[in-house]
């Protein structure tokens, strides 16, 4: 067994801890254990991983919301006065 932490994007400030089995994929927990349907993205400690990354003893899952806009389009149209 492993031990890991995550956050969901709902729940920035709730870190919860969990005890997986070990060869488990960020897909099976995503999927089985977290219940998540479609295209998920999730990292590690701040960087994105695939769906096949093998998780490790210790990790942090974070899964991520997807970018509805871009900050830098939005940045230069507020510039602009738009």
């Amino acid at each position: 067994m492993i031990k890991i932490h995550y956050c969901q994007h709902n729940d920035l400030y709730n870190l919860k801890q969990i005890s997986l089995r070990e060869g488990t994929t960020i897909k099976e927990f995503t999927m089985n254990i977290l219940k998540l349907e479609g295209e998920i993205h999730a990292g590690v400690y701040g960087k994105l991983k695939e769906e096949s990354y093998i998780i490790q003893n210790m990790d942090r899952i974070e899964i991520y919301e997807a970018i509805i806009a871009d900050p830098k389009i939005k940045r230069k149209s507020r510039a602009n006065g738009n």
